[in-house]
C-alpha cells in the first residue's frame, strides 16, 4: 500500500484534477488508516464527479469509523445513482449494518426492499435477517480494511 500511496501522491501532483487519480488515492489512504486524508479526497473526487463505487467506498470509510449515521446518508445517496444489479444495492446497504443495529433499522430495510421491489427480498424475513445478514457478509464481503470489494 506504501508504494502505491507514494505513486498515486507523485501523480496528483502531476494531474490534480484527475478523478481517477484522487479516487485511488482516497482508497488507498483509507486502507493506511489515513482516515482524514481519505475522506478529503474523496469529498473532493465527489466534487469532480459522482461514481458508485467512490460513493461505496467514501460510506465504507464511515463505516468502519463507526460513523454509522454518515455511512447511511453516503449509501442512501449511492442508492439514488441510476439502478444497478437488486443483489449489489442490497448488499451495500446491508454493509453498513452491524449486528445490533439489524433490528433497530429493520423497518427502514423492510421499507426500501418494498420500494426497489427486489424479489431475494422476500427470502428475508425478522427471524432470519440476523443470520442472512451474516451469511451475506461472508459471501459476499463488501469492505476490506475500508477498501471496497465491489
Amino acid at each position: 500500500a506504501e508504494a502505491s500511496y507514494e505513486v498515486l501522491s507523485r501523480a496528483i501532483q502531476l494531474d490534480s484534477s484527475s478523478f481517477a487519480i484522487i479516487s485511488n488515492l482516497a482508497m488507498v489512504s483509507a486502507s493506511m488508516a489515513r482516515f482524514q486524508e481519505a475522506k478529503e479526497l474523496y469529498e473532493r473526487a465527489l466534487e469532480a464527479r459522482v461514481e458508485d463505487v467512490t460513493l461505496s467506498n467514501f460510506a465504507n470509510l464511515f463505516r468502519d469509523q463507526g460513523d454509522y449515521e454518515s455511512a447511511l446518508q453516503t449509501y442512501r445517496r449511492y442508492l439514488q445513482l441510476p439502478p444497478m444489479e437488486t443483489a449489489g444495492a442490497f448488499l451495500i446497504y446491508l454493509a453498513v449494518l452491524d449486528e445490533q443495529d439489524v433490528v433497530r433499522l429493520e423497518p427502514m430495510v423492510a421499507r426500501l426492499g418494498e420500494t426497489l421491489q427486489w424479489a431475494a427480498y422476500g427470502a428475508l424475513d425478522s427471524m432470519g435477517l440476523r443470520k442472512k445478514v451474516a451469511e451475506l457478509r461472508q459471501r459476499f464481503p463488501v469492505s476490506v480494511n475500508g477498501v471496497s470489494a465491489l
